[in-house]
């Protein structure tokens, strides 16, 4: 493989990294209401903010997906940059769609 196509890969993937853990740091800050409006208890909002119970087990699926997506393409990185990246890319976008619906 090419050295620039290969940084060129390596670069995607650590956007998709750095993706990930902004998609879990917004999750965080939500939970812990950092932020002046309250969701919670509120009926035109989604399923996940009936309650603090109900996010937090929905956020910490998100995040141990992430955790686990980040450490799978980590350990193709240096094998298979391709396998790598299909993961890291699945990883993001199951997680941009749990996050967004």
């Amino acid at each position: 493989m090419n050295k620039y196509i290969k940084n060129f890969l390596q670069g995607i993937w650590g956007i998709g990294v750095v993706f990930l853990c902004l998609m879990a740091l917004i999750d965080i800050i939500t939970f812990f209401d950092l932020y002046s409006f309250e969701y919670y208890g509120y009926n035109q909002w989604p399923w996940i903010y009936t309650n603090k119970v109900i996010y937090f087990r929905y956020i910490f699926s998100i995040f141990m997906i992430c955790i686990l997506g980040i450490g799978y393409s980590y350990r193709y990185l240096k094998q298979s940059l391709i396998k790598a990246l299909i993961i890291i890319v699945v990883t993001s976008v199951v997680t941009s769609y749990l996050f967004i619906f």
